[in-house]
């Protein structure tokens, strides 16, 4: 393996996810990461990436990820609406229902595998308040994740991928601070940078905080259209 090949372990913190986006092309957005990973580490092998096509594939995949202690933060890019996301597109079999993510990540949290910090769900209309408050302070809510991210709205290819970039360079870059203050520096600096971006997509950023007298947890909305 050549030098410029090797993967930098030590710096991968990122799990990159993704369905089937179309039964005839090879899309994915491993290139986007890719470049990414490239401006950040100096090679594009600077996060994980794999694929899933239906709930008992994710599961396995994200297992898989949850072993290796170093990556902190969980992209999952599919099909998707405020319901479910779908690893095959246009198969019943391959759709992941909101209920089903959670308890996913809740099951492996639960045996002591999953430390997941961050989730960002690179998925139409899936990231809305009422799912961020299921995986972040519902009933068997990953004690470990602390933000949800992701889209509320239909969204474009081009647009998405922009956005993703711009909060993945921001988020990885500030390696060394804690997640949160993370995710709420990047949260900050996109709002400011690129508002009508954030409002086309539905944009939003949820952290979970500790309710009034280490009551139930709730969440707090950092960016929300």
């Amino acid at each position: 393996m050549r030098a410029s090949e090797e993967q930098p372990m030590d710096r991968q913190e990122l799990a990159v996810i993704e369905g089937r986006w179309n039964p005839d092309l090879n899309i994915s957005v491993a290139s986007t990461f890719d470049m990414l990973s490239d401006l950040l580490y100096g090679t594009p092998h600077g996060y994980f990436h794999h694929h899933f096509s239906n709930a008992q594939s994710l599961e396995h995949v994200i297992r898989h990820v949850a072993s290796r202690q170093h990556l902190r933060f969980l992209y999952i890019g599919a099909h998707g609406n405020q319901t479910h996301i779908a690893g095959s597109l246009g198969s019943d079999d391959g759709k992941v229902t909101r209920s089903q993510l959670k308890n996913i990540l809740w099951k492996i949290w639960s045996q002591g595998l999953g430390h997941f910090d961050g989730l960002f769900l690179g998925a139409c209309g899936f990231a809305t308040n009422e799912n961020a408050e299921m995986l972040l302070c519902g009933d068997k809510a990953p004690k470990s994740l602390k933000w949800v991210a992701g889209y509320a709205e239909t969204i474009d290819w081009v647009d998405s991928s922009l956005l993703d970039v711009l909060f993945f360079r921001r988020v990885l870059a500030a390696a060394g601070s804690s997640p949160v203050e993370r995710v709420k520096w990047a949260a900050r600096d996109l709002e400011a940078l690129a508002p009508g971006l954030c409002a086309k997509l539905g944009f939003n950023v949820y952290i979970r905080k500790v309710g009034p007298n280490a009551g139930r947890p709730q969440i707090t909305p950092l960016i929300r259209y």
